[in-house]
């Protein structure tokens, strides 16, 4: 965790140094003079060494007229209606007796003084303007050297655009410039001087703004890198949804710093409207907030308040509704409430992940980390966008000191998960093995005892069977003497009894020997009819007193004369059927039919 502080805090160091040890050099009243002071020699800003130089201060401002060079070549002619810093929007400015609106045009003027020959080396200078809102123009010396979309004094020719650009400037010997810069604005909700000019040697500044892009376009294939890796692990693991939040907030993120900044965007060679972009800019300002929220509840779930969240995710609901079918004119008046809102969602962060270090969560730390750095950052640009304090835009490199502690967080927890799965799935194994065991040793068990039962069965009635052999052949002897009729009634009810005493024996030592799984048919070739008429004779024995009638259908002329079956279960089973049929039928018939 310490390597990581140490290398996020030294680049944001760096960041936030860019311009260290630079002369603070601005316009007063329309003028900049950047001459060799007469005491030390030295001129007020050396290219050489001190770079690219930003055209801040005091400019000329001729409010709703578009002047080009050839109006200001008669002295006397157009006075300036006032004098306004530089970068700023001419929103609410005393203009000719009135404030300012975000609607309108303007002209701004300067006139700039370089140094002496031997300071620039006669080198070309080149000029470096990233956007204006929304339309521009510029002159040098009298010479049109850029422009983005088309200045108008009317909406409909009005056209704005958003593309950097950086401008050679012609060779002369001039020193003394006169720099015009046409601007307009019908689409914005804020118009002017928003974004200063740069102004440099012309390898100095290309190769500035080369790393100014590089850089950019390394923070952009980090942040779209970690968006699809945490797409690929919540797709291996879709139960744990923080990644897939994490993933939805880097790859906003990714839009918003490709449509800010330097714009990268534009390098890419495709056809958009200037709206069309604005509107993905300001919807990936407030999506990235959003799934940031989000993810900081899956990954916390226990820790935030639920209400609170839910207030903000309605809130930046609200505010990107209208980027979606709004004019710019009207949505971009949501940037203020949604930089606010986005500072009070930082603030909630702090509160879940100060509670989650609390109760040791596992990489709460790196998550807390991560949105110290991130709110540093944004607060500086959003002081920056409201022409507060001039370190430029942080953002970028607070969002990558951001995603890289929190995707070490979240590496972390995903690892802990594993390692506690692979424990859960040791122990799980052990578990198994122990109760396979177990069910082995009650199946063995459970075997022994249904062997003993079997057994049981079988001795039970062994030894049953020979004295019902007995009792029922004793009986069939004892029928053949002369008895009485009350005799004869009492041996009929014993021979019945044991009859029927055998025939439940027999049906349990069934059941022993199917629970024992040697339960076999004997298959034999016999004739059904002999079968049929032995069920049909130890039926009627069985109907006794009943008013019953047992019946049967002769078989069917083409049965065959033997069937190949076991005979014996053939017979006890109809036999079966006969005896049921008998017991629950008290009067009528019972018929026996092979159809």
């Amino acid at each position: 965790m310490k390597k990581y502080f140490a290398a996020i805090t030294l680049l944001l160091a760096l960041a936030a140094c860019e311009k260290k040890d630079r002369p603070a050099v601005a316009a007063r009243a329309g003028i900049l003079d950047l001459r060799e002071d007469a005491t030390t020699g030295r001129a007020a800003w050396d290219f050489d060494r001190h770079g690219t130089l930003e055209l801040n201060g005091e400019w000329e401002i001729y409010w709703n007229k578009l002047l080009d060079p050839t109006d200001f070549q008669k002295a006397g002619e157009h006075k300036p209606s006032g004098y306004v810093r530089v970068p700023a929007r001419w929103n609410g400015i005393m203009l000719e007796g009135a404030p300012a609106s975000g609607m309108g045009y303007a002209t701004y003027r300067l006139k700039l003084i370089l140094p002496g020959k031997s300071q620039i080396q006669n080198e070309l200078l080149a000029l470096r303007c990233r956007y204006e809102q929304s339309a521009y123009r510029i002159f040098w010396n009298g010479i049109a050297v850029a422009a983005n979309g088309v200045v108008a004094t009317q909406k409909p020719q009005f056209r704005p655009e958003y593309r950097p650009v950086i401008a050679k400037i012609p060779g002369g010997e001039k020193h003394e410039i006169e720099i015009i810069v046409q601007i307009a604005n019908f689409a914005h909700r804020s118009g002017g001087f928003t974004i200063p000019l740069e102004l440099g040697l012309a390898p100095t500044l290309t190769a500035y703004t080369r790393t100014r892009q590089l850089t950019e376009a390394f923070l952009l294939g980090a942040v779209l890198l970690m968006s699809c890796y945490f797409f690929g692990l919540f797709f291996s693991r879709p139960v744990d949804r923080a990644p897939l939040w994490f993933a939805l907030c880097c790859l906003a993120t990714f839009v918003r710093i490709l449509l800010t900044g330097d714009r990268l965007v534009m390098q890419i060679p495709i056809q958009a409207e200037w709206s069309t972009l604005l509107r993905l800019e300001y919807l990936s300002f407030n999506l990235a907030n959003g799934t940031a929220l989000m993810y900081l509840h899956k990954l916390f779930e226990n820790e935030g308040h639920k209400r609170i969240r839910n207030i903000l995710l309605i809130v930046i609901a609200c505010l990107a509704a209208p980027a979606l079918a709004l004019p710019p004119a009207i949505f971009t008046h949501t940037l203020l409430p949604a930089q606010i809102t986005i500072v009070l969602t930082l603030a909630y962060s702090y509160y879940v992940s100060a509670n989650a270090m609390l109760r040791r969560r596992e990489g709460a730390q790196a998550i807390f980390l991560g949105f110290v750095l991130l709110s540093i950052t944004v607060i500086n640009d959003i002081l920056y966008n409201q022409f507060l304090i001039g370190p430029g835009y942080l953002t970028p490199y607070g969002v990558f000191a951001a995603v890289l502690t929190h995707s070490v967080a979240l590496s972390r927890r995903l690892a802990a998960g594993f390692k506690q799965t692979e424990n859960l799935k040791e122990n799980l194994e052990v578990q198994v093995e122990l109760r396979t065991l177990e069910l082995r040793e009650a199946m063995a068990v459970a075997q022994q005892a249904t062997a003993a039962k079997s057994a049981f069965f079988a001795m039970m009635t062994h030894e049953l069977r020979t004295p019902l052999n007995g009792i029922i052949g004793m009986s069939n002897i004892l029928k053949l003497t002369a008895l009485s009729p009350e005799q004869e009634k009492y041996l009929n009810i014993i021979h019945t009894s044991g009859s029927n005493l055998m025939s439940v024996i027999n049906d349990i030592l069934d059941f022993s020997v199917i629970d024992a799984g040697k339960f076999s048919l004997t298959k034999t070739a016999f004739p059904l009819p002999e079968c049929l008429d032995e069920v049909m004779a130890l039926g009627k024995t069985l109907l006794k007193d009943k008013n019953v009638k047992l019946t049967m259908s002769p078989l069917p002329s083409d049965f065959p004369l033997k069937i190949y079956s076991d005979q014996a279960r053939i017979r006890q089973a109809l036999l079966n059927l006969v005896s049921n049929a008998v017991k629950f039928t008290e009067s009528g018939y019972i018929h026996l039919t092979g159809s």
